[in-house]
């Protein structure tokens, strides 16, 4: 699976990161969700409306990650919801599949 860049218009949204005290996989993982916004605004297979809807699992999943003791049932439930949000979106199904792999790393780290 490769990301294409589809022409268009394309909005990129700067987020400030706050630290995540050293845990190389849970900072991996939060590029790899910034990653997958960007690839999410980009995309052409998704409608303004499906984008919306898996905006908010996206936000809660970045802004879970980045507090002290992040409630890993909330960010299961969030990276199930983009999963099905974006389920038969060839282009994405990559960026998803690294996110959950990077969290399921950065769990092995986290208190």
């Amino acid at each position: 699976f490769a990301v294409t860049q589809a022409g268009g218009n394309v909005t990129l949204t700067q987020s400030s990161t706050q630290s995540t005290g050293g845990n190389p996989d849970l900072e991996a993982a939060l590029s790899a969700i910034a990653e997958l916004k960007e690839s999410i605004a980009s995309s052409t297979a998704l409608n303004p409306i499906e984008k919306a809807t898996v905006d908010v699992p996206v936000k809660m999943l970045e802004a879970e990650l980045q507090k002290p003791e992040p409630d890993k049932s909330l960010v299961d439930q969030a990276i199930a919801a983009l999963q099905k949000g974006l389920d038969g979106v060839v282009t994405l199904a990559e960026p998803v599949a690294k996110v959950a792999m990077l969290v399921a790393k950065a769990w092995v780290g986290l208190p």
